[in-house]
């Protein structure tokens, strides 16, 4: 239904929000949450869900190479 796609919108941006604030724990588990819940494959929330993730784990990558 159209409440459950702006509802797994409205989750991948807090999860973007949890991003930028360097939160990456909350931030990967908010958009885990998308990808294990929601069901219609028919859109693209999914895929903007795992490109949040991506960027993130690629953020992680980085900032613990910084820290060496």
């Amino acid at each position: 239904s159209s409440q459950e796609y702006w509802m797994a919108k409205c989750f991948i941006l807090l999860g973007d929000a949890y991003r930028l604030q360097s939160d990456y724990f909350q931030a990967k588990a908010t958009l885990q949450s998308v990808l294990n819940g929601y069901k219609p494959t028919n859109d693209s929330i999914h895929t903007d869900a795992q490109a949040v993730m991506e960027l993130i784990n690629s953020m992680e990558d980085q900032s613990k190479k910084q820290a060496k």
